[in-house]
């Protein structure tokens, strides 16, 4: 059963609840496998798309310029990823089809001539805030393909089927060989695009003073990373746009096909040191000790929060004015909030066994890394972390109608500053919790 586009839309932005990264395009490509014209009418256009984003929602998956579009049953596929600083990632891919209207072709009525090329664009002004050579002012990118649509013509664009995400190694000479993924009937050229504010980049890659360079002819890309001092490091991204062009042009217009793709790379170790040097897994010291000795105190300030609000509703000899039912619902409701704070320094206590200088690696690897898991001992305060918001909703209950029944005025204001004090003492404990690795690595000779 062919998938209509709300459907397909349905699918793509509300597979799951929403990451806490960053959303952001990672490289994109867009193919124009086939365009159909129809007699005095529009085209039809079949099309691929392929990108690879950080975040719950593509940037953009769908290209502008084309309507109807209808996914190709079976044809997406999504592949969840993870990058070398151990944040993850996906990768997206799907075929469809959609229909170019008459209007939007711009032709002329009396010869039923297109002039020049129609354009399908993919883009946002959101590129992922990793890549170290984004423009911190404008974040856009954009992936593009150009066809003639005056008659049908199979492939409508020059076509890519290679990775839009590249792994390229400090220490090396990288050398990607584009022409073999690209594919088209006539001569292409490589052209690499100028980083502009149209395309979110602030200066192609550059490294220790040695550029990326694209080769016109051969669409060889290489970027010599030999010079490890003062340049690339490991786990940095670098994002480039190509545009493969036709030599020549197609349909009796001045229209030649063309593709431009959005590459992102990331720098991973050299291969002599992946056995043997820790920097190679982004390995850093975390100091547990100390982490661990701040949880207490920050319960405290969290105990405190609740107990400002007992002292003003009760203090200056108000409990005698209290009647004797909104004293049992207001000590109800202090105890869950402070039963709260009580079930987390219980919990607490399975860290101390935690101490001393632990390391963290962010990429590691499975031959030469060996981990012992913290998160045993880390599980029963997030487990307790986990029903926070039953506190907090306790602690507002007391204060709305403590400060309403005693102080005969709207409560509700009052009460939403309590239990945001409430709350902003948990994150602070929360992050503390998260600070702690989930696990002590030892790669590559770390200690």
């Amino acid at each position: 059963m062919t998938i209509r586009y709300f459907v397909f839309a349905l699918l793509l932005f509300s597979s799951g609840p929403a990451l806490s990264q960053d959303v952001g395009a990672k490289g994109a490509v867009i193919n124009v496998t086939k365009v159909t014209r129809i007699p005095n009418s529009g085209a039809l256009v079949d099309f691929k798309v392929q990108q690879a984003f950080t975040g719950d929602d593509a940037p953009a998956a769908l290209p502008n310029g084309v309507s109807g579009i209808v996914l190709e049953n079976g044809s997406l596929s999504t592949d969840n990823l993870t990058d070398l600083e151990g944040e993850p990632f996906t990768s997206l891919s799907f075929t469809a089809h959609g229909t170019i209207n008459e209007n939007t072709l711009d032709c002329e009525a009396a010869e039923d001539r297109c002039r020049g090329c129609f354009s399908l664009r993919l883009g946002s002004d959101i590129r992922d805030r990793k890549i170290k050579n984004v423009n911190p002012d404008n974040r856009s990118w954009n992936a593009a393909a150009k066809f003639s649509v005056l008659s049908t013509v199979t492939p409508g664009s020059v076509l890519y089927s290679g990775p839009t995400f590249l792994d390229f190694t400090l220490g090396e000479l990288n050398v990607l060989e584009l022409s073999r993924k690209v594919s088209y009937p006539g001569p292409v050229e490589y052209l690499l695009r100028n980083a502009t504010n149209s395309n979110g980049l602030s200066s192609n890659p550059i490294a220790a003073g040695r550029p990326l360079i694209v080769n016109r002819e051969t669409g060889r890309v290489s970027w010599d990373l030999r010079e490890t001092e003062g340049g690339a490091q490991v786990g940095e991204q670098y994002a480039f746009q190509v545009v493969v062009r036709a030599l020549d042009s197609v349909n009796g217009t001045n229209c030649k096909p063309e593709t431009a793709i959005d590459f992102t790379i990331q720098i991973g170790c050299p291969s002599d040191r992946a056995g043997v040097d820790p920097s190679c897994f982004l390995c850093s010291d975390v100091d547990v000790t100390a982490l661990v000795n701040q949880i207490p105190e920050k319960l405290i300030a969290v105990k405190k929060q609740v107990r400002r609000v007992r002292r003003k509703i009760f203090g200056k000899g108000r409990q005698s004015q209290v009647s004797v039912n909104l004293q049992r619902f207001l000590r109800r409701r202090f105890r869950k909030a402070l039963g709260h704070v009580r079930a987390l320094s219980e919990a607490h206590a399975a860290l101390t066994s935690i101490s001393g200088l632990q390391t963290s690696c962010a990429a590691k690897s499975d031959v030469f890394c060996t981990s012992t898991s913290n998160f045993p001992l880390k599980a029963p305060l997030l487990q307790v972390m986990s029903n926070r918001n039953v506190a907090e909703q306790a602690l507002f209950a007391a204060a709305r109608r403590g400060f309403r029944d005693i102080f005969k005025t709207r409560g509700t204001g009052r009460a939403d500053k309590a239990r945001l004090k409430f709350s902003l003492a948990l994150d602070e404990v929360k992050a503390l919790i998260d600070a702690i690795p989930d696990s002590e690595d030892s790669c590559g000779g770390s200690q």
